[in-house]
């Protein structure tokens, strides 16, 4: 992927986490697949890429970020 502005970079992971395909989103389902399996939530890297491509395209990881941005929010702020 090449080294695009940090405005365009920050789209694509918007994009990435509304389940957008894209060059980046591939990236983030391998990777995101690779440590499912290497971490022993999947059997398989296959199984991972997998389960990383649901969770993305389902809005599951967005809804975590989320939830972990709301809880971190309060403490960030005192």
């Amino acid at each position: 992927m090449p080294l695009e502005p940090p405005a365009i970079v920050l789209q694509a992971m918007h994009d990435t986490l509304d389940g957008k395909p894209s060059e980046f989103m591939q990236s983030t389902v391998w990777n995101g697949g690779f440590y499912l399996w290497r971490c022993g939530v999947s059997p398989s890297v296959e199984a991972g890429v997998a389960t990383a491509t649901m969770l993305l395209t389902e809005g599951r990881v967005k809804q975590t970020l989320q939830t972990l941005q709301r809880a971190v929010s309060p403490v960030l702020v005192q």
